[in-house]
């Protein structure tokens, strides 16, 4: 069970949102903090305009274009259309929605999972080769007939990589690269890396890279474990994973818990969770429902809603409509409209506009510049003279 939910913002913004605390979750985003929205960082909400609870995983997509058709596409944001700026795409698959046309070719008569057609080319799947793997390269896109397959060695047509003759160490064409006596440790022709003699950290011939002991010249020795001059990998002191001197990287255990040497992860006595030391991080009995220790989340009997310890905040019967305890917020019949209750907002017939009763406010076309019904005060023509005393 979750909740579906519309905020009313500034500037007559909407969010559409879901949630399974809907009391947390409104303080994020009036808070505004990380965890709000982007869309409600922007606009900070003012209500709660709108909240079903439901098992339906469509409901808050389809709740969004519903008031996307009201409102406007640039006035609501929420489910996949959380971003401020849309793109091109998400305006194209909101007017299918909004059109009710297919999400996958765009036609009529028909949902995306009952389409004929492939959504990359808009063509029958019979007729469609987008999916269809070529025989002959393995890739997709076409069929054998249309293929221009590559080498996979050199990149040019006509040939298969068994058949290839370029070389990839030297570059050149005429042998494989098996067969090649080019040597990529030093540069040059007549054999290969394996009996190569030339050392790249010493800058010296007589021994390979790979067997260099850095003692031929102490003075030109390049240390791969701290990346400094003067000294070989074997006597170097620097630790790379706790970034201190005084030991090499292979003599002592690393913990990834606590980021020290010395011992390993299962035994650490650091708490990443509560930032102490005593017991290890999987053992913690830090609750994050009371910010207390000794036992669990599940466990707690302290209620956030209450401030109090009488129960799990989840088993609160606190209504998030209303304020008042004893009832949930799906049997609550608090009208935020007229403040009164015995019915909810949607089917309330009060207009705070007008304050008068008989239709409601979402559907009031009263304008507040003449007080004549029919139009909005953005949209009247009539002028208020007010009364100005001349200066003498």
């Amino acid at each position: 069970m979750h909740y579906v939910y519309v905020l009313e913002c500034v500037n007559n913004k909407y969010y559409v949102g879901k949630t399974r605390s809907m009391h947390n979750r409104f303080e994020e985003h009036v808070s505004g903090g990380e965890r709000a929205a982007e869309w409600t960082r922007k606009y900070k909400p003012i209500r709660i305009k709108w909240i079903r609870i439901s098992n339906n995983h469509s409901l808050e997509f389809a709740k969004t274009l519903h008031c996307m058709k009201k409102y406007g596409i640039k006035n609501v944001r929420g489910a996949c259309y959380s971003r401020i700026n849309l793109r091109k795409e998400d305006y194209q698959s909101i007017y299918y929605g909004l059109s009710h046309k297919c999400f996958n070719c765009g036609g009529d008569g028909h949902r995306a999972r009952d389409c004929e057609n492939c959504p990359k080319c808009n063509s029958a799947w019979e007729e469609c080769c987008c999916t269809y793997s070529c025989r002959r390269c393995s890739k997709m896109n076409h069929f054998p007939g249309d293929c221009n397959f590559s080498c996979y060695n050199c990149g040019r047509p006509g040939h298969y990589a068994r058949d290839c003759n370029y070389c990839e160490n030297c570059g050149g064409y005429g042998h494989h690269s098996d067969d090649c006596y080019y040597c990529v440790n030093c540069g040059s022709h007549g054999h290969n890396y394996d009996n190569c003699n030339y050392c790249v950290n010493c800058d010296d011939y007589g021994h390979h890279s790979k067997d260099c002991n850095y003692s031929s010249d102490e003075s030109s020795c390049y240390c791969d474990n701290c990346g400094d001059e003067g000294h070989g990998y074997e006597d170097c002191d620097y630790c790379i994973n706790c970034g201190m001197h005084g030991h090499h990287t292979d003599d002592l255990k690393y913990c990834e818990n606590c980021g020290e040497c010395g011992h390993y992860y299962e035994d650490c006595k650091y708490c990443s969770g509560c930032e102490e030391y005593g017991h290890h991080t999987e053992d913690c009995d830090y609750c994050e429902n009371c910010d207390e220790y000794g036992h669990f989340y599940e466990d707690c009997i302290y209620c956030i809603n209450c401030e109090d310890y009488v129960h799990h905040t989840a088993d609160c019967d606190y209504c998030e409509n209303c304020g008042e305890y004893g009832h949930d917020f799906t049997d609550c019949e608090y009208c935020n409209n007229c403040d009164e209750y015995g019915h909810y907002y949607e089917d309330c017939d009060y207009c705070n506009n007008c304050e008068d009763y008989g239709h409601h406010s979402e559907d009031c076309f009263c304008c507040e510049n003449c007080g004549v019904y029919g139009h909005y005060s953005e949209d009247c023509d009539y002028f208020i003279t007010q009364p100005f005393s001349r200066g003498l």
